[in-house]
């Protein structure tokens, strides 16, 4: 139990670290901290979804994916690319 508490431990000091990193838009930095934080403690879904938020940071945006458009719309995109023959509405 006392070595499942100390990786616990280490995992929130490393989101903790992610998490200044994001602050001061140090992308990579964050992804390394979140990525070593998961493998101590795997369970905390917090850790992933961080670590996602930082890979999106890093992927400028495009003229084909501005904020104001639906995220499913790219997806659906990526994995069915015959529909991006169909007009859209």
């Amino acid at each position: 139990m006392a070595g499942e508490d100390d990786a616990v431990k280490k995992s929130d000091e490393l989101k903790r670290k992610g998490n200044g990193a994001m602050g001061r838009h140090e992308y990579r930095d964050a992804i390394e901290a979140y990525t070593e934080a998961i493998a101590l403690n795997p369970h905390n879904h917090l850790l992933f979804s961080n670590r996602a938020q930082a890979y999106l940071s890093l992927a400028p945006l495009t003229e084909q994916h501005k904020p104001d458009e639906n995220p499913a719309h790219f997806y659906r995109l990526s994995h069915f690319p015959q529909e991006a023959s169909v007009k859209q509405k």
